[in-house]
């Protein structure tokens, strides 16, 4: 049997099943042995390598601005991350648990969403990027897995492993190979290890994806497959079944073909940009969504 020193966590929380391992670390459902509430562990495993246990201290002082202000990312419950200079030490914290599911699984569930709801998340998320970047976070890794679609009305989107990767109040940037991104949905330059240094372009970049990827269920992969088709241009014919009108899938297209361009300078550079071609894409106007709706 363990002792505290080797799972700290265990004094005050209890492993219900593992949920996740990968890189230098593992997550598991758990609940506190007193109050019964459930949360998250995401614990590090002992030698990890100094940049990712200080990358894991930063994310919980991003997590508690972010939370402080108000955007849809999970509470911190426990930590012992003041503690990761100490490299033999075991490093964890616990979020709270959010009852719902990714938004991957709800897409293979249920099928690609209609355009009020992607515009409901596209919202949600470039709210919560403007926050974000005031206080100087950038998430670096927006894929569906790290979007909970939640079933509560007032919160319906939780974001995931918000600022673990990027902090640009930190110098230099930190990307180990222990922690770097997964590039399973969308592969950008930037964030590619011994690539340019990411930026708001990056999450401006990523929420672009994700709408892709809510409205089409299409994985986009690469800004650039063979043949040099960028993702809206692959199935031309089941993008355009995506669209009622006319006039909305040129949006569509225009809005895609600057958002998944290959060079970060010629994408989304601010939000006020973005903001401004998507409303090309959905108006504001919620019976002029609901006229656009294909399904």
């Amino acid at each position: 049997m363990k002792d505290a020193s080797e799972e700290p966590w265990t004094t005050r929380w209890r492993v219900e099943r593992p949920l996740d391992s990968a890189g230098a670390g593992m997550t598991a459902l758990v609940v506190h042995t007193e109050s019964g509430q459930k949360g998250v562990l995401k614990r590090l495993r002992p030698g990890s390598h100094r940049y990712t246990r200080a990358n894991m201290a930063r994310e919980i002082v991003n997590l508690n601005a972010l939370e402080s202000a108000g955007c849809p990312v999970p509470r911190i419950l426990d930590k012992n991350t003041n503690a990761y200079a100490a490299k033999d030490g075991v490093l964890y914290f616990v979020r709270e648990y959010v009852d719902g599911e990714p938004l991957n699984k709800d897409v293979e569930a249920h099928g690609p969403w209609n355009l009020k709801r992607v515009d409901e998340l596209v919202d949600a998320l470039t709210r919560t990027l403007r926050i974000a970047f005031g206080l100087e976070i950038l998430h670096g890794d927006l894929r569906p897995d790290n979007i909970v679609v939640t079933k509560d009305e007032t919160t319906p989107y939780i974001i995931l492993n918000y600022g673990v990767t990027f902090d640009r109040r930190a110098r230099p940037f930190i990307v180990s190979r222990e922690n770097a991104p997964r590039p399973r949905f969308l592969e950008l330059p930037e964030v590619l290890l011994d690539q340019a240094e990411p930026s708001e372009i990056t999450d401006l970049t990523g929420v672009v994806a994700l709408a892709y990827y809510a409205l089409t269920g299409d994985v986009p992969k690469t800004l650039v497959a063979e043949g040099g088709f960028a993702p809206h241009q692959r199935d031309p014919e089941a993008f355009a079944n995506r669209f009622a009108q006319t006039k909305t899938l040129v949006a569509a297209q225009a809005f895609f073909e600057q958002g998944f361009a290959r060079r970060p300078a010629d994408r989304y550079q601010t939000l006020d940009e973005f903001r401004a071609c998507w409303r090309r894409v959905a108006p504001i106007s919620p019976l002029s969504l609901d006229d656009l709706d294909k399904r």
